[in-house]
């Protein structure tokens, strides 16, 4: 009988805790950077507004680490990540990246900031883009007031659960930021 009851006890528990795990459907981009994470809500607002509400997202900011970036990206938590431009440059050429030649428009492409994020790809030879350059200036972080000193770029490792999703978005971060 005491058998009978744990086990009955177990499986309502199992139950009630797999009820409780977050399904989320959208887009989850994960910012290491020194935006404080009072800012989650309003990149949140403006991002969506700027997808008018078609796809939804999740902003998580993280304190700029090194080390916390390798976590998250080792835990494949994230769709998009965004963090200093350093940290993201060692990571091109290498694989797990989606290729992003498809958002990134020709005429932009030819700039400068561009070069350091295409690498060739080992079988065909062909150069690619991997990341996006994203300066603090414009668009998305506008009406923010933190230290905007650095660059950033974001990247869609190829474990993204929503690559379609992660790439218009994308496309929409790199339009905002052009306003």
């Amino acid at each position: 009988m005491l058998k009978l009851r744990f086990s009955l006890l177990l499986m309502i528990l199992l139950f009630i805790l797999s009820g409780c795990q977050e399904d989320f459907r959208g887009v989850n981009i994960l910012f290491f950077s020194n935006i404080p994470p009072v800012y989650e809500e309003s990149l949140e607002q403006k991002l969506s507004q700027k997808l008018n509400g078609q796809i939804d997202v999740n902003i998580e900011l993280y304190p700029l680490s090194r080390e916390k970036l390798a976590v998250h990206l080792s835990q494949k938590s994230g769709d998009i990540y965004i963090t200093d431009q350093e940290y993201i440059l060692g990571l091109i050429g290498k694989d797990g990246l989606l290729t992003l030649d498809r958002i990134i428009p020709p005429q932009t492409s030819e700039g400068n900031d561009f070069l350091s994020f295409t690498a060739k790809d080992q079988e065909t030879g062909e150069s690619h883009f991997y990341g996006v350059p994203l300066t603090y200036d414009a668009g998305l972080f506008s009406k923010m007031d933190f230290n905007k000193s650095g660059t950033l770029a974001a990247i869609i490792p190829e474990f993204s659960n929503q690559k379609e999703m992660s790439m218009e978005v994308m496309k929409n971060i790199f339009e905002v930021e052009g306003e």
